[in-house]
């Protein structure tokens, strides 16, 4: 089948700009930003010259095709200002117009395969690999990958989790790939210790039942990945405190492990009691478990409205010395939000106030898309589309994010959009 430009495009970011993490200077261009840049601008003349639409009439623009374009506009104003204040910003004007015109790259893709993460979690295992080698022989990443720096790691290996663990539940072909990928990354996650990102990721997965059909397949996969995740989670401060393999990398709290570990034996139970009251029939795995899905509901309401109401009472100053461990953990969660740098400082340091204006504009027409849409209906892929989406928009407030995987979100909010378009 004849691939569209924008499909190679994304294979492209997917592998080759992904696997561009040195520091490394051309043209002025630190290589990273070099390569997108050329790539960009190659897929948008292969575009033109295969005959394919790179606007299109106005007459056939939608509200999000013009909102999109004032975004972009509002943008370019918005860092030709900064560049006039500096002319040494002309690297960020060009990478910044690169990512407004993959909007265009993706307008008129129709369909997305999701086989394309299998080329995103190979490029990421190398990544993580070569991470994983330059923290045990230097402890010094800079050396190595000096683009995964500056609090940048929770926000790229939250979303090759991510990306994993759908393809764990939903590609059987590649499922040794991607659990091998989820383990390294999980890993990775671990000794950096940002305990937003290893919340989010958690609850993420527990969303799989909610955002996907629940069926025995998946949901068996899902928790697979929970209770794997968890364990690995529950025994950092053994590996770490007492094994070569973590020693001296980071400390964890082996009281809050036991913590950890009851409550995942409780959830376990919990789980297997619904499991087991789902009545098997002639569709194997095929079967969906309605009443598993209503009890990781419950669960999710319950250590949402537990998190929120220890962050309330942590800023209120109520949480007494005699429960020390809980202001422990709410304590990690604040030296995490603090220490990161969410997308709208970031946009005001690289746009100013213009940028700002362009990101809120985003914002409210993705929100507004994920509002409006029908959930029933989708393809897995949608639905895999539309997770990423809800996704980035968190934890973009919340942690600090990098050129590295601001592309990928771009693409998969770009298809995200065009895909609910085309429904």
């Amino acid at each position: 089948m004849r691939k569209s430009v924008g499909s190679i495009y994304c294979i492209g970011v997917f592998t080759i700009y992904n696997l561009m993490l040195f520091d490394n200077r051309i043209a002025g261009f630190e290589i990273k930003s070099l390569v997108l840049v050329l790539m960009t601008l190659i897929a948008i003349l292969a575009k033109t010259f295969c005959g394919e639409p790179v606007v299109g009439p106005l007459k056939n623009w939608n509200k999000a095709d013009w909102i999109a374009y004032i975004v972009a506009v509002i943008s370019v104003v918005g860092i030709i200002i900064k560049l006039i204040t500096d002319p040494r910003e002309y690297e960020l004007f060009a990478v910044m117009l690169s990512i407004a015109a993959i909007y265009i790259l993706m307008r008129r893709e129709k369909e997305f395969d999701i086989r394309l993460f299998r080329a995103y979690s190979l490029s990421n295992i190398i990544v993580a690999i070569l991470l994983l080698i330059s923290w045990y022989t230097s402890n010094d990443v800079s050396k190595v990958i000096a683009l995964l720096q500056r609090g940048s790691i929770p926000s790229w290996v939250l979303l090759a989790l991510i990306i994993n663990a759908i393809g764990y539940c939903e590609d059987d072909k590649w499922k040794l790939t991607y659990g091998f990928g989820l383990v390294l990354e999980t890993i990775i996650l671990f000794i950096n210790k940002n305990s937003i990102a290893i919340t989010i990721f958690a609850m993420v997965v527990l969303t799989f039942p909610i955002v996907f059909k629940p069926t025995k397949r998946l949901i068996r996969s899902a928790m697979q990945i929970f209770f794997a995740y968890g364990f690995l989670l529950a025994n950092m401060s053994l590996l770490a405190g007492y094994t070569p393999l973590l020693k001296g990398m980071v400390t964890y709290d082996l009281e809050l492990s036991v913590y950890i570990e009851l409550c995942l034996a409780l959830v376990g139970v919990m789980f297997f009691h619904y499991w087991d009251k789902e009545k098997a029939d002639e569709r194997g795995d095929e079967e969906v478990l309605s009443q598993v899905r209503c009890f990781i509901q419950k669960l999710l309401c319950f250590v949402g409205i537990v998190l929120a109401s220890g962050m309330v009472m942590l800023v209120c100053g109520g949480i007494s010395e005699e429960y020390a461990k809980v202001k422990l953990i709410m304590e990690q969660y604040r030296s995490a939000f603090t220490s990161q740098r969410g997308v709208v400082p970031m946009v005001l340091e690289w746009a100013g106030v213009i940028g700002v204006g362009a990101v809120v504009l985003v914002y409210t027409l993705v929100l507004y898309k994920l509002k409006t849409d029908k959930r029933v209906g989708l393809t897995k892929e949608q639905q895999s589309l539309r997770l990423l989406t809800a996704v980035f928009l968190i934890q973009s407030i919340m942690l600090t994010q990098t050129m590295i995987t601001m592309p990928m979100h771009v693409i998969f909010i770009c298809l995200y959009m065009n895909q609910i378009r085309n429904k």
